[in-house]
């Protein structure tokens, strides 16, 4: 059986995705960032604390964009969904 998703807020969501984040380091020295299945969503940075900084921040902009304005649904994360509510217009 499978184990049932919690619902999460959305730092706690921030938090999950953010373990999930795939970090490269570059031929400059600096670091590169990206959260699979999050298209387009990257960070780079001089350090991997400046990169991992920069990216929340991506993370942040990239969901408000495609959740508030695009209306689209965030991504999955397995073991954590975020609860979606829809405002009175």
């Amino acid at each position: 059986m499978a184990e049932p998703q919690r619902v999460a807020c959305y730092e706690e969501y921030l938090r999950q995705t953010m373990r999930r984040a795939e970090y490269e380091r570059l031929e400059s020295g600096g670091c590169y960032a990206r959260i699979p299945g999050f298209q387009g969503l990257w960070a780079s940075g001089p350090t991997v604390e400046d990169t991992r900084n920069d990216l929340w921040q991506a993370l942040d902009g990239w969901l408000f964009v495609n959740g508030f304005v695009s209306h689209l649904p965030p991504p999955h994360i397995e073991g954590v969904e975020l609860a979606v509510v829809k405002r009175a217009e």
